[in-house]
């Protein structure tokens, strides 16, 4: 993993003060359960876990669609 990216995610997680709960690697396997396909004429995105919508709230991000959320 680019180390931009890893530090850019260490960074949320200390803005969020969840820094001593989860790793950019823990953040990046929990989002990695979250799947897009692309069928064409239609894309499409798996449904979200709670815990990757937990994650995604607290570090402010605004990254699936509503429709998506459970």
């Amino acid at each position: 993993m680019p180390l931009y990216a890893y530090s850019r995610i260490e960074l949320a997680l200390k803005k969020a003060d969840i820094n001593d709960k989860l790793s950019p690697i823990d953040v990046l396997l929990e989002f990695s359960k979250v799947y897009h396909y692309d069928l064409g004429v239609q894309e499409q995105i798996t449904e979200v876990p709670k815990k990757v919508l937990d994650i995604e709230a607290r570090l402010g991000l605004d990254i699936f669609p509503i429709f998506v959320r459970s």
